[in-house]
């Protein structure tokens, strides 16, 4: 005769990180977001550029190109 075993493991698997993964997860999250709003802000920045540098669009341009390459 044996009873129920008693089990002391808890129902919910943890993962092997200790559930860091969700903190990093939500990090990069935030940092995609900082970055992809960044890259669309230029459009708003590049008016600014050519009045300030007194350049022309062909001339200010690069400055939005390194900004979506990198």
């Amino acid at each position: 005769m044996t009873g129920p075993k008693s089990e002391s493991r808890s129902d919910e698997a943890e993962g092997p990180d200790g559930g860091w993964g969700w903190v990093l997860v939500a990090a990069m999250f935030v940092s995609t977001s900082l970055v992809f709003g960044l890259m669309r802000s230029l459009g708003i920045f590049f008016v600014e550029f050519v009045k300030h540098f007194e350049e022309s669009a062909q001339a200010i341009s690069w400055i939005s190109s390194i900004g979506l390459a990198a």
